[in-house]
């Protein structure tokens, strides 16, 4: 059993997060942010992985396409076993824009048929649960 209740790191916060966090303090950023993350983290997010990698984003296409939308459904995605590499543009990037768009341009539902291979760490088809 592991037990994940209490949620502590096993290491010290580094000093940067800890002045990081100080300075957000003092702009009277002491509530949470919204679930999906602030804009800054997300595009923060979107400039790392552009850096790192050739993926590529569309939200603002995705922003037009979605303009006046009541409803978005998503099937898109890589649905079988892989690599990380292999499913982070459909799984992840493809995901991102259709979310990032949906929310930024105020569409209320979103139906997501993806399958859950969002981190590509899943137990194999053949190994059972007890063995994990």
């Amino acid at each position: 059993m592991i037990d994940v209740g209490l949620g502590e790191p096993d290491f010290d916060t580094p000093p940067h997060g800890v002045e990081a966090a100080h300075q957000a303090a003092l702009r009277g950023e002491t509530r949470y942010p919204p679930t999906n993350g602030t804009q800054e983290m997300r595009q923060a997010v979107v400039d790392k992985l552009k850096r790192e990698t050739d993926l590529s984003f569309a939200v603002d296409a995705m922003l037009e396409l979605l303009k006046d939308a009541d409803m978005v459904v998503h099937f898109g995605a890589y649905g079988a076993e892989a690599p990380f590499q292999t499913i982070l543009g459909p799984n992840i990037v493809g995901a991102y824009n259709i979310w990032e768009a949906a929310y930024r341009n105020g569409v209320r539902r979103v139906v997501s048929a993806e399958p859950v291979l969002r981190s590509g760490q899943q137990c194999p088809r053949r190994q059972r649960l007890a063995e994990v």
